[in-house]
């Protein structure tokens, strides 16, 4: 059986820049760090008792949505990442 899945990429923008500008910056490292908790919540809760996948890129996060309605759970994981963080 083949599962079907929606991916979400998510990059924090000029994120090599502003590691340069901000490397001893505390609020910058709570930025990132905040990132991947909002992600990691957000997917967990959306998922429910179907499959999701998270991966670190380092400046960022490549998430699979897995089950019924995947393509829903990207989505609305996008608008709640988006909100949040904004």
């Amino acid at each position: 059986m083949i599962d079907e899945s929606t991916c979400v990429f998510l990059d924090v923008r000029d994120f090599t820049n502003l590691l340069a500008d901000n490397h001893k910056n505390d609020p910058f490292y709570k930025l990132i760090e905040s990132v991947y908790s909002v992600g990691l919540q957000t997917g967990k809760i959306l998922s429910g008792k179907d499959k999701f996948y998270i991966n670190s890129t380092g400046d960022g996060f490549l998430a699979l949505f897995f089950g019924e309605h995947h393509y829903i759970k990207a989505y609305l994981f996008s608008i709640i990442l988006l909100t949040t963080l904004n």
